[in-house]
């Protein structure tokens, strides 16, 4: 009775903190939502919910290291701001508030380097689902550039400032000459992703001794495959 326990509050905690890396990665690189909705707003209530979570978990709600950085990046933005004589508050304001979001997150989350590599292993296979998908098509002669921008444009994710980019919640495909044959998978651009794949990579190096030998091949050649997509 107890071991079964000991299991279902191990998967509870597994879930929670694969939900948290995974929203917080849709905040960090996903266009879509933020074109849907005011992203000020959407920071706001995810900087709240990590800072409750937070406080119900630990007493310490800031801790040294953290009050260290933040008052750094204060001094440089102060710095900024009285060398140009410009005060964007609300900038900074939504900077903070995404610095916190990220601090929370990593004070929430156990094993941070396993679940994040976990996460992104998630999003690249996601991620060959559209790309290849999309490749197929276009080989075999059925150009889906028109049904994706009807798509997005009726999900509210197509912009006009970012034309050649469409956002369709789980994939961005960039439509701009030969782009298309990149993977973005849900980040703003091939490079992003491949910037957070990369991150990945060396964290399941951290990682490794974790974890059975054929589960860190397969993440290996599965995080590889989808860098090399990009």
């Amino acid at each position: 009775m107890g071991d079964l326990f000991i299991r279902k509050a191990s998967v509870d905690s597994n879930w929670k903190d694969t939900t948290l890396v995974f929203l917080t990665l849709i905040y960090s690189g996903n266009l879509a939502l933020g074109r849907i909705f005011s992203i000020e707003f959407q920071y706001a209530v995810l900087a709240i919910v990590f800072g409750f979570m937070l406080l119900n978990r630990t007493r310490r709600f800031f801790t040294p290291a953290f009050m260290y950085i933040a008052l750094i990046y204060l001094s440089i933005l102060l710095i900024q701001c009285i060398s140009f004589s410009f005060y964007p508050f609300v900038t900074i304001a939504g900077f903070f508030t995404r610095l916190f979001i990220g601090y929370a997150m990593m004070r929430l989350v156990k094993n941070f380097p396993k679940v994040y590599v976990k996460v992104m292993v998630g999003l690249a296979i996601l991620s060959f689902v559209f790309y290849f998908s999309y490749l197929l098509f276009y080989y075999s002669g059925i150009n889906l550039d028109s049904k994706i921008i009807q798509i997005a444009t009726s999900l509210g994710t197509a912009s006009s400032g970012s034309g050649y980019r469409y956002p369709l919640i789980f994939h961005t495909f960039v439509l701009f000459e030969n782009s298309f044959f990149r993977n973005s998978g849900m980040f703003w651009e091939p490079g992003a992703f491949q910037g957070y794949l990369i991150l990945a990579l060396i964290f399941l190096a951290f990682v490794k001794n974790d974890m059975p030998r054929k589960q860190y091949i397969r993440y290996l050649l599965i995080l590889c495959s989808a860098v090399l997509s990009t």
